[in-house]
């Protein structure tokens, strides 16, 4: 049967089952094998109620035939006891007639008869049909609810599919397979409402799972975690094994004789109290120690803490999307990184990786204190501990819809393909022409130039290419993001510590002293960024001398503040990862390769003599610095950012404010609609987007900023922008000037 041929409302079910469902796809086969499944249980369906209908017709016929012929045999012979009484006989036992109606039919009784009882039979398939309409209504109801809206469904595009969103469809459908081949399902159930069957399919937003069931039951969604989190992890992998349909979904975790093994939960009684049943599975989880948490800090052997529970995501790490990122912060807490990087959906996938939740040890109160922040914003009492502020959540669903709505892949844009390819020829010819091409002493102001521009295109390298890759916001295939990635090393920095110092501490905790790593000021340092911080006469004269001592941040970072970290495991109050094999290769191999290209090849080969060459490189390194350093001090160090202060009281350290609020509070940006600025901060200048979706490529920042703007403005949360880059710098430092002098000026004032 083709799908024209389909009656509705069933063509329209198969048809907008179909049709691209939120950046998912099932892929042809999965597709094809689905679809069929569906369209051969209608059509068992239709060919049931065919029979059965025909068969009603025919007995039918059959009785009016007999009693037709009974009443003409009847009314010839003008006998009406016997035959009489036979023709009532036969009449009750095959339509019911009471006993009080006359013993012989006319032909015209028996007709109507037999159009009351149609017509009894059409009311019966009226009813049906009408109940069968409530449960739809209630069910787009229900979709409503939820803002999953049939029609923003269907405009979706199959095409913009991601790997990471295609193994959630995956794990979805296998679950719902499971579900649909249990004991207790039903082989003739009636039809699916549309919201019902694009629900099956897999929506790729928390708030497109649509429920099943009626009105006031568990929703499906609900019924598959909970029962994903009565299995073992042997029974997960069991139904992964037994998958058939989508790839198995990634299993549980086996408990390997290196680690404790967390104990299954023990089956919970059939109630429809889903709270009950959360409760009794967290109650049978381990605890573990930090300590312990701590030593499981690799990739072939990775847990994380996510709002106080551990999740054992070994198995997971081969296959997670975003490549490596999934272990930069391996063995400790990575909560608020986890909740920025990815959508709300992904959410229901974490229950089947956790094996325990985090003890709270009288003796790990310091340790707690020190690795361990938490946001809390003012009505977190009344919230769970696994939601987000409203205000942060709001705000992601806009944007994901912004981005469905445009087709938008947000982690790739092709234009940063051709950005980077430029950035790296320039780079490459620049070096050239500063050590090998203008060596003539007429042409030395060319070679100055070029070195001036190496130095530009140095730290274009930091905050576009690699800042993007080592966010995970610049390819759908993580091998090229990693590989660029190490672009970083390439110009002298370490790119395993910036991840380290900007993505893991930076992102985590802006501006909040001894936790962000950005402003960490030792007693005595050169520079004063907080009221807080020790003041020394000399930091009254800091918005000076800093305008200079910003150019060699770039050499400070390459030979001095890298090796610092790799000796001590630590960048500031931020313990580092143990980094793997490769991690070491390439932070050792990126310095000696960078010494002897920048260094060596240039002392050996070219015709300038030793003082202009290192003059060369100096000055390259010093206009690297200072462009780093005012891009990246204007979005933070400024007043109109703010600098929370950690609440240490209790067993463990706290902001008094939401983490997305504090990322408005703390962050500035400048020239908003400004591509030049765009492109040349690597998209710095949407300094709160960034913050807020770093996993997202720097070049989407202006379709996406009027959102976070209007929310900012509906929830009441600061928005900082200045109107070009000149006024952010000056901006910096004037808040310099400020906190440099008024330690003079308290001190004055006795």
């Amino acid at each position: 049967m083709s799908d024209r041929e389909i009656p509705q409302p069933n063509g329209r079910l198969l048809r907008s089952a179909r049709r691209p469902i939120g950046h998912l796809a099932l892929g042809p086969e999965g597709d094809k094998y689905l679809f069929r499944q569906r369209r051969e249980r209608l059509q068992q369906q239709r060919r049931a109620e065919a029979v059965e209908a025909s068969r009603t017709l025919v007995s039918e016929a059959a009785t009016s035939e007999a009693m037709a012929t009974s009443a003409h045999q009847t009314s010839q012979a003008g006998s009406s006891g016997c035959v009489g009484s036979t023709v009532a006989q036969t009449q009750c036992q095959s339509t019911g007639v009471m006993a009080s109606q006359p013993l012989v039919m006319t032909p015209e009784e028996v007709a109507i008869q037999r159009a009351v009882d149609r017509e009894a039979q059409l009311q019966q398939v009226l009813g049906e049909i009408k109940a069968k309409k409530e449960r739809m209504i209630r069910r787009r109801v229900r979709m409503q609810r939820r803002q999953a809206d049939v029609s923003e469904l269907e405009e979706m595009d199959p095409a913009e599919m991601e790997d990471d969103v295609r193994t959630i469809r995956s794990v979805l459908l296998s679950a719902w397979l499971k579900e649909e081949e249990g004991p207790g399902a039903c082989v003739m159930a009636p039809p699916p409402s549309v919201g019902e069957a694009q629900g099956r399919a897999g929506v790729g937003g928390e708030s497109f799972l649509m429920e099943r069931g009626e009105e006031g039951g568990e929703s499906w969604t609900q019924k598959t975690r909970s029962s994903m989190r009565r299995k073992s992890p042997t029974q997960h992998a069991e139904d992964g094994r037994r998958s058939t349909i989508a790839p198995p979904s990634p299993p549980s975790p086996s408990p390997s004789p290196s680690r404790p093994a967390a104990p299954a939960a023990a089956p919970a009684a059939a109630d429809d109290d889903g709270t009950a049943r959360r409760n009794k599975s967290r109650s049978s989880r381990q605890l573990f120690s930090l300590a312990e948490v701590a030593r499981h800090d690799m990739p072939d052997d990775c847990w994380l803490i996510i709002r106080g529970k551990v999740y054992d995501v070994t198995t997971w790490v081969p296959k997670h999307p975003g490549g490596s990122l999934i272990y930069v912060r391996a063995g400790k807490d990575c909560t608020h990184l986890f909740d920025c990087y990815h959508p709300l959906y992904v959410r229901g996938m974490l229950d089947k990786y956790c094996i325990g939740e985090v003890e709270r040890r009288e003796e790990e109160v310091s340790r707690r204190k020190k690795e361990m922040l938490e946001y809390i914003d003012d009505d977190s009492q009344t919230k769970e501990d696994d939601q987000e502020e409203e205000f942060y959540t709001v705000m992601k669903r806009r944007v994901e819809a912004l981005l469905r709505e445009k087709k938008i892949n947000p982690r790739v844009s092709p234009a940063m393909y051709v950005k980077s390819a430029l950035i790296l020829l320039g780079y490459m010819l620049c070096y050239y022409g500063t050590f090998f091409f203008f060596t003539d002493r007429d042409m030395f102001v060319a070679a100055v130039l070029c070195a001036i521009g190496m130095g530009f295109l140095m730290a274009e390298v930091g905050v576009s290419i690699q800042h993007d890759c080592n966010h995970g916001a610049y390819a759908p295939w993580q091998p090229l993001c990693y590989l660029l990635g190490t672009s970083l090393d390439i110009v002298g920095a370490s790119s395993f510590m910036w991840k380290q110092q900007h993505v893991v501490g930076h992102h985590q905790y802006t501006n909040v002293d001894d936790f962000d790593p950005d402003i960490r000021v030792k007693d005595p340092d050169v520079r004063r960024v907080t009221t807080k911080q020790p003041w020394r006469a000399y930091q009254s004269y800091q918005h000076i001398y800093l305008a200079l001592l910003y150019g060699v941040l770039s050499l400070k970072s390459v030979f001095i503040d890298d090796f610092s970290a790799y000796f001590s495991g630590q960048i500031g109050n931020v313990k580092i990862s143990r980094m793997t094999t490769a991690e070491t290769v390439i932070f050792f191999g990126g310095k000696v390769l960078y010494v002897l290209y920048i260094l060596v090849l240039p002392l050996l080969c070219s015709p300038h003599s030793i003082d202009k060459l290192l003059g060369l490189y100096v000055l390259a390194m010093l206009v690297s610095g200072w462009t780093l350093a005012f891009m990246f001090q204007v979005a933070h160090i400024v007043e109109d950012a703010q600098f929370p202060e950690a609440d240490r009281s209790g067993d463990r350290s706290k902001v008094r404010m939401g983490w997305a609020a504090a990322q408005a509070a703390t962050s500035t940006g400048f020239s908003h609609g400004s591509m030049f600025w765009t492109h040349i901060s690597g998209g710095l200048n949407y300094q709160l987007e960034h913050h807020l979706f770093p996993g997202m490529c720097h070049l989407h920042y202006p379709i996406i900023q009027p959102i976070v703007r209007a929310t900012c403005k509906e929830f009441g949360v600061p928005y900082h922008a200045y109107p070009s880059f000149w006024a952010a710098l000056r901006a910096h430092f004037a808040w310099l000037r400020k906190v440099g002098m008024q330690g003079m000026e308290w001190r004055l004032a006795g």
